[in-house]
C-alpha cells in the first residue's frame, strides 16, 4: 500500500513537472511569436500624414515623430509597433517641441499609418522685453528677447525684434514667460483688439503697437498708424473713449493732428494731449 501511494505521488509530481515545462515552452513560443509579429514590417508605422499645417515645417514635425518612434522597448519591441504606440505621449512630445501647436489630434490607421491633425496658433503680434515710455519721454533699454504671441496671449516662438508695423508689437518691462506659457491671466489681447477696432472706426487709425508696465498694470499705452500715442485704462469702454477722441480731433486739434505726440484718455470726459517739440 505504501508503495502504491509513493508511486501515485511520484506520478503526480511528474505530471506537474511536465505541465510546468509545457507552460514554459508555450510561454517562450508565445513570446517568440509576439516578438516576431512586432518586428514584422507589416505592423510597423511606415506612413505619417499631416493635416492643417500652415507655418510649421512638415519635415521638422516628421523628424520629431520619427525620433519618438525610433529605438526599442527593453531591446525587444520596436517603438513604431502599431499596437504599442502611445498617442498621448506622442502628442505631448509634439506640443513640447512645437509650442506653435494649439490643438492636436493623432489617430492610428491600421496597420501602419499615423494621421496627425494640427491647428496652429493664431498670430496676434510680437512681445518684447525691455522698453517703456513714461508720460513725458521714452526710456529705452536693450531688448532681451522677443516672442510671437497668439490671440489667447500665449508666447510660443522666438521672434525678430522688429519687422516694421506689419504685425502689432507689444513692449513690456516684465520678463517674458517660457514658450508655450500664457503671458497674462486675463484676456489682454482681446482688449487690444477692441481698442484697435474702436480707434479704426472712430478716428480712422488702427492701433499698431502697445506698451504695458508692471507698476501700472491697469493701463495701456498704444501707438496708432498715424504715429501718436494713446493712453488708455484696461477697463474702459473703448467705443466711448475713442468717440471723445474723435470729437477732440475734429473740433480742437484739427490740422495739427500730424504734430501730436500723445493723447491721454484715462480721465473720463477729460482729454489731455501734447504736441511734439
Amino acid at each position: 500500500t505504501r508503495v502504491q501511494v509513493g508511486q501515485g505521488r511520484a506520478g503526480k509530481k511528474k505530471k506537474n513537472t511536465l505541465l510546468a515545462v509545457g507552460i514554459v515552452i508555450l510561454s517562450v513560443l508565445l513570446l517568440w511569436g509576439v516578438l516576431a509579429a512586432a518586428r514584422w514590417q507589416y505592423w510597423r508605422i511606415e506612413k505619417i500624414e499631416f493635416f492643417g499645417i500652415v507655418a510649421l515645417e512638415e519635415n521638422s514635425l516628421r523628424g520629431t515623430v520619427l525620433k519618438e518612434l525610433g529605438g526599442w522597448y527593453l531591446g525587444l519591441f520596436p517603438k513604431d509597433f502599431y499596437f504599442l504606440i502611445s498617442k498621448k505621449n506622442l502628442a505631448n512630445n509634439l506640443r513640447k517641441s512645437f509650442p506653435g501647436i494649439q490643438k492636436l489630434k493623432i489617430s492610428k490607421d491600421f496597420p501602419n499609418k499615423l494621421k496627425i491633425e494640427i491647428t496652429e496658433r493664431e498670430l496676434f503680434g510680437i512681445l518684447c522685453e525691455g522698453r517703456r515710455r513714461t508720460a513725458t519721454t521714452t526710456e529705452s533699454y536693450s531688448e532681451k528677447n522677443c516672442v510671437f504671441v497668439d490671440s489667447e496671449g500665449v508666447a510660443y516662438e522666438d521672434a525678430p525684434k522688429s519687422i516694421g508695423r506689419l504685425i502689432p508689437k507689444i513692449d513690456t518691462d516684465e520678463e517674458i514667460a517660457e514658450a508655450g506659457a500664457k503671458v497674462w491671466k486675463e484676456n489682454i489681447i482681446g482688449r487690444f483688439k477692441e481698442a484697435s477696432e474702436a480707434s479704426r472706426l472712430l478716428t480712422g487709425s488702427p492701433l499698431v503697437g502697445y506698451q504695458l508696465f508692471s507698476k501700472i498694470p491697469r493701463e495701456i499705452r498704444a501707438i496708432n498708424s498715424e504715429g501718436f500715442w494713446v493712453y488708455l485704462n484696461v477697463e474702459d469702454n473703448f467705443r466711448q473713449v475713442f468717440d471723445r477722441l474723435k470729437t477732440v480731433l475734429e473740433k480742437e486739434i484739427k490740422e495739427k493732428r500730424p504734430l501730436l505726440d500723445y493723447v491721454d484718455l484715462r480721465f473720463g470726459n477729460k482729454v489731455f494731449y501734447k504736441f511734439k517739440k
